[in-house]
């Protein structure tokens, strides 16, 4: 039993060691604070449909984090485009119905080469 409890103490000494070790070899992340628009979510993605003549490219569902709290929100997210003038934008919806544009902008563009992480070691750009 005493080997046991040895053992058992052994391995979570090991596994604190090991989280510290990895928690100090994490570079410097940043944390941004941001703002977002928010409003009736059918008004705001009407808008952004009517006035842009954006159209819905794909959804998908995540989590955002208060700024203050670190609290989880869970929420749909809805990224528009018109591909016509290249703008489009990407919209937060929550269980209450709040929409929050999470990012506008233009020049949206299909991307077709390597992913961009995926370069060689010293090749810029």
């Amino acid at each position: 039993m005493l080997k046991l409890a040895a053992a058992c103490l052994f391995l979570l000494l090991a596994a604190i060691s090991v989280a510290q070790a990895q928690e100090q070899q994490l570079p410097n992340n940043p944390m941004y604070f941001t703002r977002s628009s928010c409003d009736n979510a059918p008004k705001m993605l009407g808008l952004l449909t009517q006035k842009y003549g954006e159209e819905l490219l794909f959804i998908g569902e995540g989590l955002t984090f208060d700024a203050r709290s670190g609290q989880p929100f869970t929420g749909g997210m809805m990224f528009l485009t018109n591909q016509d003038t290249g703008t489009f934008s990407v919209v937060q919806v929550f269980a209450d119905g709040v929409g929050c544009m999470i990012m506008n902008g233009r020049e949206f563009t299909p991307y077709s080469g390597p992913p961009p992480w995926d370069k060689p070691k010293g090749e810029k750009g």
